[in-house]
């Protein structure tokens, strides 16, 4: 989908799609999709389950580091999807949600660490 995993922190990654915020979605999408397929033929000790947070936003470069309030608000996002789930934000959603057919639900007006004004988030059913 022509991602570009900018950085790695620990067990998560950071990956940038510069050409479309509806490729990111898409992605998303699969990778659960495809980790969801492969944990039914798996022993429960093997079964991952990541959660994905997706924005759209400013990100910048500084000192082989990538910052901004995209790179914040998409880690809040992250940690506000369920194991095996997606979360993204209203502005990733406005721009996605007539390319692609989405099982959505809205979870309204959310606070997030760190981040000054509420932010609606919605949760993407893989």
């Amino acid at each position: 989908h022509q991602g570009k995993v900018l950085k790695e922190m620990g067990d998560g990654l950071l990956i940038c799609f510069p050409e479309s915020a509806v490729k990111a979605v898409a992605c998303s999408l699969e990778i659960q999709r495809n980790f969801a397929e492969a944990a039914t033929t798996l022993p429960p000790s093997h079964v991952l389950q990541h959660r994905i947070g997706i924005h759209l936003g400013e990100i910048f470069s500084l000192n082989n580091d990538i910052r901004g309030a995209g790179v914040n608000l998409a880690a809040r996002l992250e940690g506000k999807a369920e194991p095996g789930g997606i979360c993204i934000s209203e502005t990733a959603y406005q721009v996605v949600k007539t390319h692609l057919s989405l099982n959505v639900i809205d979870l309204g007006l959310q606070e997030l660490k760190g981040i000054s004004e509420r932010v609606r988030l919605y949760k993407l059913i893989p």
